[in-house]
């Protein structure tokens, strides 16, 4: 496993020096290794789980070495690997943790802190592989915080705007292995004819109780995109959250709707699939590489009514102003409801969210210039803020005399905790990623 340890520690080192999205950082490199089928599970598990428990290894490696501060960052990146095994990794036996961590100090050109990292794994070790987490009673959050490895300011966030057992349950929900989630193209196939083709490659898929037509949760995910229902377009990925935001929007057959941050397409592609491929889905993007994704995508599972633009969502694309009967504007967000997809955003200061609501209102205001009289408006993230979700929201309404709220339509009864114009899903429900979104109808008239 010494390449397969080798490439999860260059991953994060590059994920960590180049601020790189950690899906992106791993899946290129990841596609430049020979790695084993096996090694990749190994070295893909240790890659995310070290990602996603760095604050609390950080304060292990804290509590063995006075000098973490000044370690170098390959250094860092080895001890956290180190710990990650010795802490959540039970199929390594600790002595191969401690030898291998210094084996990869020579591999990654430090050896002369090959004695730093011995040493402190193995004090580590003789302290019984205490946490030293504060204590519950004194100081619940810090608890919780460093348990889950949760940035302590963002649980206290969480608590202030859901209470404490939430803000608990979201910290839990952001480790271990999220559920994948793939949308049935449903103009090319069905959900039992899905399934069985995917149990023919070996991929077992399982319906989501209350999207059973469309949506299948699958259990082996290393090759989707290698399979064959992939390449003939039978499916796209995407969790639940994603496709009941799309349905939200309540997109009709023959209805011009536009997706007004639509890359990487996955809500565009379930949209047009619900209008039965008629009508016109305009998918709007500011980069050009990023719509190039969309048409891809769009063609390979045949979805004609989707065409591409480029629009910066704060300034909007004026030919289309007052023509769609519908808009979806699922903006940019601090992506508090994708931690356990994305832990590197744990990892971001408090103050890189602080400007999110104001980009995220004007991005909303320029989406409702593109609806006619009676159109329908769609406001969506994926985070957990108030401040980015019902503040944005009701500041709209606020400011917006010719819109109202408007109903949400086709949602389960299980998941609905909000007025009926607004919803938000948490991580932890068991089924959905955490989203946010929030209905409006533009008045014919204005009294």
């Amino acid at each position: 496993m010494a390449n397969a340890r080798l490439t999860a520690a260059k991953a994060l080192l590059r994920t960590e020096t180049t601020k790189a999205y950690s899906n992106l950082a791993w899946n290129r490199l990841l596609s430049e290794t020979d790695l084993s089928p096996q090694d990749k599970r190994f070295a893909t598990a240790l890659y995310y789980g070290t990602l996603e428990q760095q604050l609390l290894l950080d304060h292990l490696i804290g509590l063995h070495y006075s000098g973490g501060q000044r370690l170098k960052p390959t250094v860092r990146v080895i001890l956290r690997m180190g710990l990650y095994q010795l802490i959540a990794m039970s199929g390594v036996r600790d002595a191969a943790a401690v030898d291998e961590s210094v084996r990869l100090t020579r591999l990654m050109g430090q050896p002369r802190a090959a004695g730093l990292v011995n040493a402190l794994l193995r004090s580590f070790l003789r302290s019984k592989k205490e946490l030293c987490l504060p204590d519950p009673q004194e100081d619940p959050a810090g608890h919780l915080a460093l348990k889950y490895s949760y940035p302590k300011w963002l649980f206290l966030q969480h608590r202030q705007d859901y209470g404490f057992d939430r803000a608990a349950a979201i910290a839990k929900s952001s480790l271990g292995t999220p559920p994948v989630w793939i949308r049935v193209n449903t103009l090319r196939t069905t959900a039992e004819r899905l399934t069985a083709l995917l149990a023919e490659e070996g991929v077992a898929a399982e319906p989501c109780p209350f999207l059973p037509d469309t949506a299948l949760r699958l259990s082996d995910t290393d090759a989707i995109e290698r399979s064959s229902a992939y390449r003939q377009g039978l499916f796209h990925v995407q969790d639940i959250a994603s496709q009941l935001c799309a349905a939200a929007l309540s997109p009709r057959a023959g209805e011009t709707v536009i997706d007004v941050c639509a890359a990487p397409g996955g809500k565009s592609f379930t949209m047009a699939e619900m209008m039965e491929n008629t009508g016109r889905v305009i998918a709007l993007d500011r980069y050009e590489s990023r719509t190039r994704l969309i048409t891809s995508g769009a063609r390979r599972m045949g979805l004609s009514a989707i065409e591409t633009g480029r629009a910066d969502g704060t300034v909007g694309n004026p030919d289309w102003f007052g023509k769609a009967d519908a808009v979806l504007c699922d903006v940019p967000c601090g992506g508090l409801g994708v931690v356990r997809r994305k832990p590197e955003i744990k990892l971001k200061p408090q103050a890189s969210f602080a400007d999110l609501p104001e980009l995220q209102y004007r991005i909303l205001c320029r989406s409702a210039d593109y609806l006619r009289a009676g159109g329908r408006l769609l406001y969506s993230t994926c985070s957990l803020s108030k401040a980015e979700n019902d503040a944005v929201a009701a500041r709209f309404l606020a400011e917006h005399a010719d819109f109202t709220p408007r109903t949400l339509f086709g949602i389960p009864e299980r998941l609905m905790d909000k007025p009926d114009h607004q919803l938000t899903l948490f991580p932890d429900n068991g089924w959905t990623d955490g989203f946010y979104f929030a209905s409006f109808l533009k008045k014919s008239e204005v009294v």
